[in-house]
């Protein structure tokens, strides 16, 4: 700072050292070799700059982050998907569930802080992420799923504060949906995702109620 000597410092976060520590977390999040609880950290350090002025930064930095938030979400899938019974694919699966929770909160952080331009986020989102956070719902750990629904509550508003277009609020109100329903419908679930899946409906219902069809509006399926 060039103030005079004794006087106040200040410290310009945004524009010196966020993009700094950002680049740093995407780093180790993209490192092969790196361990479940150095990417964890990354994320979990990512999660508290969103409170800071700026968030994480603009649009190029937002979906540079999703896009290793998708990385994340889709590990061990594929070898689930597969049909795999293997030890490798179960410790796969074991391995990253505490980082897609991780991951997901990082995404509720963004898109709930307000630190960050709507139209940026919906951007980035609308691409390939918004399906891997509706596939999350379909994890077996319920921290996962129940914490999946929170983030896919926050979607619908996002989307009305960005001025999203007929055709985006259209395509979200359906995955959205297809992807809250069945856990809403389910009668042995856990507790917590009951009341998250209540939160995310209701979210969508009043928000999106407009891009859904009369059924769907009215509780039916198809």
């Amino acid at each position: 700072d060039n103030g005079a000597p004794g006087g106040p410092v200040t410290i310009d976060l945004r524009s010196r050292y966020v993009p700094a520590v950002v680049k740093a977390c995407e780093k180790q999040l993209s490192a092969k070799k790196g361990g479940e609880r150095t990417k964890s950290s990354a994320l979990s350090l990512l999660s508290n700059l969103c409170v800071a002025p700026g968030g994480i930064g603009g649009e190029d930095r937002i979906a540079s982050v999703f896009k290793h938030v998708e990385a994340v979400l889709a590990g061990g899938r594929d070898a689930y998907s597969s049909g795999s019974t293997s030890g490798l694919a179960r410790g796969v699966s074991a391995n990253t569930k505490s980082l897609k929770l991780d991951a997901l909160r990082l995404v509720r952080m963004i898109l709930a802080c307000g630190n960050h331009a709507p139209s940026d986020l919906k951007d980035a989102l609308m691409g390939s992420l918004l399906k891997e956070l509706c596939l999350a719902v379909r994890e077996d750990w319920y921290k996962v799923i129940a914490e999946a629904l929170r983030v896919l509550a926050e979607v619908p508003r996002l989307l009305v504060k960005a001025g999203g277009t007929a055709d985006e609020r259209d395509a979200a109100a359906g995955m959205l949906y297809e992807s809250v329903e069945p856990r809403l419908a389910a009668h042995d679930l856990d507790q917590e995702i009951k009341e998250c899946a209540l939160t995310a409906s209701a979210s969508i219902l009043s928000v999106l109620h407009l891009s859904l069809s009369s059924e769907r509006r009215g509780g039916g399926g198809g």
